[in-house]
């Protein structure tokens, strides 16, 4: 892209407007904002940055740097909020990135979806033709980074799809990921090591992004743009409002977006010049239109753009007003009105026929509509609530729906400000309500999404009812009487949640819809418990609670805040000092054996549904926890040993918490001091006949983790073999670890049925985890070992595919140079999810040193 392309007014114009216009942008219409975001690290250093520039730094670091393929994909985070020009810096960065010679990807404004198997498929052509035409050495290393730019829109999609994920663990090539998420203030100010960029503007940012504009067009022959003296108004215009917000809150709302970018284009085109003028400018627009279907039409459209969402002709069409509109019932003045507040986009990547309508600029839906239904601030909602009554349960019918439950979605936090009502109804309360009572039923119940956000709309009013228990003397309602409304709305989620499960087809995880209800049952047990009442219930709910949180942990093993919600509540029935000793016991066993689990998906950067800094707080307390129980335990039966003995395999794991104290048992064997403690009490423990698969589980890491033992292959496969006998379904998430350590003993033709298991499980679940503990095939005759060098034969050039002791091996042509088919090629394995790798011994270096030996042989 070249900076003298010609630019028409047209594309000008659709630049100011909100369009995504490549030759505007191209041609340099966007001003270059400097350092405009930050990074805040673990120890509170913030330092200012352009975002633009680092995200280009990072993918040339990328570039030039020689990296593990296991570790080939960097992420870059960003946290915005509303109208800080993110979905423009997002294609600045695009641009800067192709300029610089990389191959980049970017999301198109609010898609339906994003097809993560296409995305690899094509960097991986990108990477292969790249290598194939490369003439000459560059500045780079291996080969060139693919930079993937998601805007906020895709992230929905891109979570569905698992892109990270999948980016990460199934691609081993070079990958820059740009993920841009709109959040609010406070949760930008508490994060970390992310690119944060808040709604500030400067005076200088104003006038110097003025100047740009104005020497821009004077270049290109475009219409004038306000000088200087009318920016400076602009900027104080709204500055002052801005500013006594800021004085009175302390803090800028989301809800309330800083609005000097979104305004430009009325400020250029009308000189308005304040927030005031914008709301009484969007007003004026929205009241010249002359048909009143076609003002609705704009209402409707506003309420979904406030909640992100697009509205499908399909849906549309299903209201006689709206469809005659839509089928060119519309003056030629109107429909220019109706353009200004509207864009056209499709809700479906696949078919071109599924045309939707979306606002044109999101962040300036709430200031309309609270010019045009000022009784429904901060909640809009009785026009969707028309459109949804009149749905049938097309295929469209079904994505509006589910659009509008996840819009509504983030006022169900737990940790939402605004609370739901007990005695009345929030505005936001009235509007969740009227939201979903509005989805046909036959929608709602074929949707586990929709039946999953009706549980936790209730649950979040029986929230509301357990903060009232805290002080209920300032609320009219007895004690007793939040207590039944509280029972009322856990039977509702129940209810919900039993017809989620019945749903058999959906992207919405099980693990998700049992661990919202799981959570919820465990803080009302707590609730009673702090209130003395009904003990013999707060028990029932603690059983109940443990139930659904193991359930939870069983569909997904990799649901970070399903292990964190299991744990903390198998902690707390334990303090509760209501359950039998043996019981205590058991559920401590499996908090230490959940805990590891999370230690250990956190440590490889597994943990799906968390920031790292999230992850690292939680962690450290539930660990701090775990040892204090252990401590009490052990005080507890002190003077009891003939009960310790009789239950001598649980009070080893009790002994293995106080030996690691707030430590994983991978960190455990990284400290000298404990090493040894926890040796002797692996050899304890494996003198023991029949072991739980809970406390075989331990066992297996206890090995694992230790530099000494993770060779001893046949040991730790005898492990795993009776962890299947005593509970198949515990076993599951070892699978890879079995395959990988048959081929570690010679058992090719064993490995090879397990790994095609494996790809057959995925391909009904994609999400579907499993432990990867072994990197490489070994060669254990050596001391030290060492990885084992073999020989491959190519049986399918075209494809990548040799062949070795009967189990198919992919081999990257790239690393070898050209191959041809019945080849021998020496080379190393590597053990991938789908099976196995022939890697070359740079690569089978790297491997070895991530599992603790420096040198290869």
């Amino acid at each position: 892209m070249k900076e003298d392309r010609a630019v028409s007014q047209e594309d000008f114009d659709s630049f100011l407007s909100g369009d995504l216009n490549w030759n505007a942008l191209g041609a340099g219409a966007a001003a270059d904002r400097g350092k405009f975001g930050c990074i805040c690290s673990d120890e509170g250093e913030t330092q200012t940055i352009d975002p633009i520039r680092h995200i280009c730094s990072v993918a040339q670091k990328l570039d030039e740097t020689e990296t593990n393929p296991n570790n080939a994909m960097e992420s870059v985070i960003v946290f915005s909020e509303k109208g800080t020009g993110k979905s423009t810096m997002v294609r600045q960065a695009a641009i800067e990135l192709s300029r610089k010679g990389y191959p980049v990807v970017v999301s198109n404004p609010r898609p339906a979806g994003v097809k993560a198997e296409t995305l690899l498929e094509f960097i991986i052509y990108i990477q292969d033709l790249w290598a194939k035409n490369r003439e000459g050495k560059g500045k780079g290393y291996g080969s060139i980074p693919v930079c993937v730019l998601l805007d906020s829109d895709a992230e929905i999609a891109a979570k569905e799809a698992n892109l990270a994920n999948l980016l990460s663990r199934e691609l081993n090539r070079k990958v820059v990921l740009v993920r841009v998420l709109e959040k609010s203030r406070e949760e930008i100010e508490k994060a970390s090591n992310v690119v944060q960029i808040v709604a500030n503007t400067s005076r200088k940012e104003v006038l110097h992004i003025g100047e740009h504009l104005r020497e821009f067009c004077a270049d290109r022959d475009l219409q004038e743009i306000p000088g200087q003296r009318e920016w400076e108004a602009y900027y104080t215009g709204f500055y002052s409002k801005y500013q006594n917000y800021v004085n009175k809150d302390k803090q800028v709302s989301h809800d309330l977006p800083h609005l000097f970018l979104v305004a430009i284009y009325p400020f250029v085109k009308e000189r308005v010049r304040d927030e005031r003028s914008l709301a009484r400018y969007l007003y004026e627009n929205w009241k010249s239109i002359e048909d009143r279907n076609v003002r609705k039409l704009v209402e409707v459209v506003a309420e979904a753009g406030f909640y992100g969402i697009s509205l499908p002709y399909e849906c549309l069409f299903k209201q006689s007003v709206y469809e005659a509109i839509l089928r060119g019932g519309i003056s030629k003045e109107d429909e220019h009105v109706f353009d200004s507040f509207t864009i056209w986009k499709r809700y479906k990547h696949y078919d071109s026929s599924s045309w939707s309508i979306f606002a044109r600029h999101p962040a300036i839906c709430g200031m309309l509509l609270n010019m045009t239904a000022p009784r429904e601030s901060g909640a809009p909602h009785s026009n969707l609530v028309e459109l949804l009554n009149g749905l049938t349960g097309s295929y469209a019918d079904t994505w509006l729906c589910e659009a509008v439950v996840s819009g509504i979605g983030p006022w169900f936090r737990s940790g939402e400000k605004e609370a739901f009502g007990i005695e009345f109804e929030t505005p936001r309360q009235r509007a969740a309500r009227e939201l979903l009572e509005a989805i046909p039923e036959g929608i709602a119940l074929e949707s586990r999404l929709i039946c999953h956000q009706y549980a936790r709309f209730h649950i979040h009013i029986l929230h509301a009812c357990l903060e009232k228990l805290k002080s209920p003397e300032a609320i009219i309602l007895t004690t007793e009487e939040l207590l039944f409304i509280s029972k009322e709305r856990l039977n509702e989620a129940r209810v919900f949640v039993d017809r989620a499960l019945k749903v058999h087809k959906s992207n919405e995880k099980i693990s998700n819809v049992l661990n919202s209800l799981a959570a919820a049952t465990s803080r009302f047990a707590k609730t009673l418990r702090t209130l003395n009442k009904e003990e013999a219930e707060a028990k029932k709910l603690d059983a109940e609670a443990i139930k659904l949180g193991l359930q939870a942990v069983e569909k997904d093993a990799a649901n970070g805040h399903a292990l964190h919600s299991i744990v903390s509540t198998l902690q707390s029935s334990i303090l509760s000092k209501m359950n039998d000793p043996i019981v205590d016991l058991r559920y401590f066993e499996e908090a230490e054996d959940r805990l590891q689990t999370l230690c250990t998906l956190h440590a490889n950067k597994q943990w799906r549904n968390s920031d790292e800094v999230e992850a690292e707080l939680s962690i450290a307390r539930l660990l701090e926890e775990q040892e204090k129980i252990a401590t009490s335990l052990n005080l507890k039966f002190a003077q009891d040993q003939e009960f310790v003995m009789r239950n001598r395999v649980s009070f080893l794991i009790v002994k293995m918490r106080t030996i690691l104290a707030g430590k994983s048992i991978q960190d455990g064997f990284l400290d000298p001091q404990k090493t040894e403690g926890l040796r002797k009490l692996r050899v304890d423990l494996a003198e023991f006949d029949a072991p739980n698969a809970r406390e075989l589980g331990i066992l297996y890491r206890l090995y694992t983790e230790d530099s000494a033992t993770r060779f001893k292959f046949e040991t730790r496969l005898q492990i795993i073999e009776d962890i299947r006998r005593e509970d198949p379904d515990s076993a599951e998430i070892f699978m890879h670890d079995q395959a990988s350590l048959l081929c570690q003993i010679g058992e090719f033709g064993a490995a090879k049925e397990i790994f095609q298991q494996i790809r057959e499980l995925r391909q009904s679940d994609p999400g579907k985890w499993f432990w990867m503990n072994e990197k490489i095939l070994i060669d254990n005759s050596k001391t030290p070992p060492c990885a084992k060098e073999i020989v491959v034969t190519v049986f399918d050039e075209t494809r990548g595919l040799a062949n070795y002791s009967g189990v198919q091996v992919k081999i990257q042509p790239r690393q070898f140079g050209n191959i041809s088919r019945n080849q021998p090629i020496q080379c190393y394995l590597r053990f991938r999810l789908a099976g196995l790798q022939a890697i070359d011994g740079r690569m089978a270096e790297q491997d070895m040193a991530s599992i603790g030996i420096e040198e290869n042989g």
